[in-house]
């Protein structure tokens, strides 16, 4: 037991290193760890914490399982990954690029844009990636008032900056799952609707 204790303790401090290590689009580490090279896809290195420590990331690692429930908007980690990952995509002379979300009614807003930048174009396509709160969608405005149980989702949607939509992607929108207090469910749709983003803006030539 005391071993196991050593071991769990190691694989924490481990861990919270791991989220100093920068990450690349592809979700792979730029820098060295413990051994692994740089282009080591992170989800090897978090399946090495479980073979090593004999634990779950998501439960152990994650704070899932312990009775606290999660809350993406204290979670550095996911706010840090969105942010470096938005700022390869964002063009290098869109200057209202940051890399620290704005809160907007309970949201948290990162805002980018492309296409014709020139003051006053309405060929602007603005986009804003949100880690989204059900409270504020709902339109309550307060945990203890919603009618729904209180969930986050991630999502994006692309608009000209004269109105019109282009293009969006919310996972499980309209449907009933599309709130979740899971950390590693909010996690894989952060990554999947990342990918999503990168790759539509690759398909309009957009990319740097």
């Amino acid at each position: 037991m005391y071993i196991l204790k050593v071991s769990r303790a190691e694989a924490e401090k481990l861990w919270l290193q791991l989220g100093d290590i920068p990450i690349d689009a592809d979700e792979c580490i730029t820098e060295e760890f413990v051994g692994f090279q740089p282009g080591t896809p992170r989800k090897d290195i978090w399946h090495w914490f479980e073979d090593t420590f004999d634990l779950s990331v998501a439960e152990d690692l994650m704070c899932l399982g312990q009775g606290l429930p999660y809350d993406p908007f204290e979670d550095k980690d996911l706010i840090k990954n969105i942010g470096t990952a938005l700022s390869r995509l964002a063009r290098k002379d869109d200057d209202e690029f940051d890399r620290e979300p704005d809160i907007i009614e309970d949201d948290a807003v990162w805002y980018l844009r492309f296409g014709d930048l020139t003051e006053g174009s309405e060929d602007t396509v603005c986009v804003d990636f949100r880690i989204m709160d059900s409270v504020h969608w709902d339109g309550t405005g307060d945990p203890e008032y919603s009618d729904e149980p209180r969930g986050f989702n991630v999502g994006w949607d692309a608009c000209l900056i004269g109105g019109a939509t282009l293009a969006g992607c919310v996972p499980y929108n309209y449907t009933k799952d599309v709130w979740t207090r899971d950390k590693t469910e909010l996690w894989d749709r952060m990554e999947g609707t990342l990918s999503y983003l990168k790759a539509w803006v690759a398909e309009k030539g957009w990319e740097d």
